[in-house]
């Protein structure tokens, strides 16, 4: 279902998610607001180049601002794409209204679009509180209200993560709300 499917991923930092879609056939367009990790995931791409191009995929990365692209008027930025990705962006609540508010915008402009966001449950202490909190993750779980939202599963045998709480990984599948 990948080959040929076009393809945007939010806050790709250095192209994991963007180059295996691309190497599974993909027409990825990948963007980040910070133009280090625009580079590098052109780096990985060249580096992939062999297995993107075996598999007929294009990866393009650019520097796109989540909130500019939110404000913005006019033309989507995230161009023909009918998936968006965005994997490990949920940090604080600055970053996940942002991604949200970008979300809502491209969902908006192209009906039948679907965002695919992966999330770790981050945890930070909290000194005015004294205690430990996951911010980001709390404005998700609150943001996805406006969205037709569904969480997907995550079978244990095929999450290998380091910290030993799988529950602290979550996939869902985002689309405008009816």
């Amino acid at each position: 279902p990948w080959r040929g499917a076009p393809i945007a991923e939010l806050g790709g930092g250095g192209g994991a998610a963007s180059v295996l879609a691309a190497a599974l056939g993909a027409n990825v367009f990948c963007t980040d607001g910070c133009g280090a990790a625009v580079a590098l995931a052109d780096k990985n791409a060249v580096r992939n180049a062999a297995a993107i191009e075996a598999a007929g995929g294009r990866l393009v990365a650019e520097l796109v601002d989540w909130r500019a692209y939110a404000d913005a008027d006019g033309d989507d930025a995230l161009g023909t794409a009918d998936v968006i990705l965005a994997a490990d962006c949920i940090y604080d609540d600055a970053a996940t209204g942002a991604l949200f508010d970008a979300l809502a915008r491209a969902l908006r402009l192209r009906p039948g679009r679907y965002a695919v966001v992966a999330l770790e449950k981050r945890f930070n202490f909290e000194a005015e509180s004294l205690s430990v909190v996951a911010h980001g993750y709390r404005t998700f779980h609150k943001a996805l209200a406006g969205f037709d939202a569904v969480q997907l599963p995550l079978p244990a045998r095929a999450v290998d993560y380091d910290r030993g709480d799988t529950n602290a990984l979550e996939l869902w599948r985002l689309a405008a709300a009816p």
